[in-house]
C-alpha cells in the first residue's frame, strides 16, 4: 500500500514538473520592426526580428510590401543573441512579395533573440507601407517546426526632393 502510494505521488509529481517546463516556455516571436544598425545606403531599413527562439538551423518566410511606394534595395544576415544566421538566398517573387531563407551552417542552431534578416528599402512615393510576414516556417536543429507568432508593421515613407534653382 506505501509502494503504491509512493508510486502515485512520484507520477504526480513528475506531471507537474513537465507541466510547468511546458508552459514555463514562450512561444517564438517574429516581427518586423526598425532598424538598429540601418545602412545608410537605403531610404529605410527594417529587421526581421525574433525573440524567445531556441536552436534556430533554418528559417523561410516572405515580406509583403506595396512595390508601388517602395523597393528593395539588398537583404542582409541577422543575428540572434551573438550568433550570425546568414542569409542563404532571397528575392523578390513577385512585385511585392519578398521570399527570404535563412540557412544555419551545418546542424548550428542559435537561441535568443535578436533579428533574421536587415532589409533595406528605397522609397518611390510617399504614403504608409505596409510590411507583412507570411508563408513562414521556423525549424531548429533537429529539423522540427519551431511555432511561433508572425507579425508585421505600417511605416510612412516620405520622399524628399531638392529642388536647385
Amino acid at each position: 500500500m506505501r509502494s503504491t502510494l509512493r508510486h502515485t505521488m512520484i507520477m504526480v509529481l513528475c506531471l507537474l514538473a513537465i507541466i510547468m517546463v511546458g508552459c514555463s516556455a514562450s512561444p517564438a516571436r517574429v516581427a518586423i520592426g526598425n532598424s538598429v544598425r540601418p545602412d545608410p545606403s537605403y531610404d529605410f531599413n527594417v529587421q526581421v526580428q525574433v525573440t524567445n527562439i531556441v536552436n534556430l538551423n533554418a528559417a523561410n518566410y516572405d515580406v509583403y510590401f506595396n512595390s508601388a511606394l517602395v523597393s528593395v534595395g539588398n537583404v542582409t544576415d541577422g543575428n540572434v543573441s551573438g550568433t550570425d544566421v546568414p542569409i542563404g538566398a532571397w528575392t523578390v517573387v513577385s512585385p511585392g512579395d519578398l521570399r527570404i531563407i535563412n540557412a544555419m551552417p551545418g546542424l548550428t542552431g542559435a537561441s535568443g533573440s535578436g533579428y533574421l534578416a536587415q532589409i533595406g528599402f528605397n522609397i518611390l512615393f510617399s504614403g504608409n507601407v505596409t510590411l507583412s510576414l507570411g508563408n513562414g516556417t521556423l525549424s531548429n536543429t533537429s529539423a522540427v517546426r519551431i511555432t511561433a507568432k508572425w507579425l508585421g508593421a505600417t511605416f510612412a515613407s516620405t520622399v524628399v526632393q531638392l529642388i536647385v534653382q
